[in-house]
């Protein structure tokens, strides 16, 4: 694609409300940063934010080296989205010592219900 053909499809993609620049740079190294970002997700709904932590730090270093969000590999490819990362990572830590987890507490049975089970039948 020429450098003019992708600066009329940018400028008509923008006026349809399309963000060509984010998509670019989210697209590199998708498969990475899919399994980075839904094992940050996972993390965060089973509450273990210092492994939440872990995978940003993590996506935080392989997007600086260009291995995720980046079209090359190499030095500072992407820097603002590494400290974006490393932000994330900080924001899980301070979660993970300042966030308590509490049990859910045992739910009692109705009244005049039994139980299932194999003692239920003594």
């Amino acid at each position: 694609m020429t450098p003019e053909a992708k600066a009329a499809l940018v400028g008509a993609m923008k006026n349809e409300g399309v963000l060509y620049s984010g998509m670019e740079v989210l697209g590199g190294g998708s498969i990475l940063g899919g399994l980075i970002l839904t094992a940050i997700g996972v993390c965060v709904i089973d509450r273990t934010f210092l492994r939440a932590a872990a995978f940003s730090a993590a996506g935080a270093v392989m997007t600086f080296f260009g291995c995720m969000h980046g079209h090359h590999i190499g030095w500072a490819q992407t820097p603002l989205v590494a400290i974006g990362y490393l932000a994330v990572a900080g924001v899980f830590v301070a979660s993970a010592k300042l966030v308590v987890v509490a049990p859910k507490p045992a739910e009692e049975p109705a009244h005049g219900h039994v139980p299932a089970g194999p003692l239920a039948a003594e």
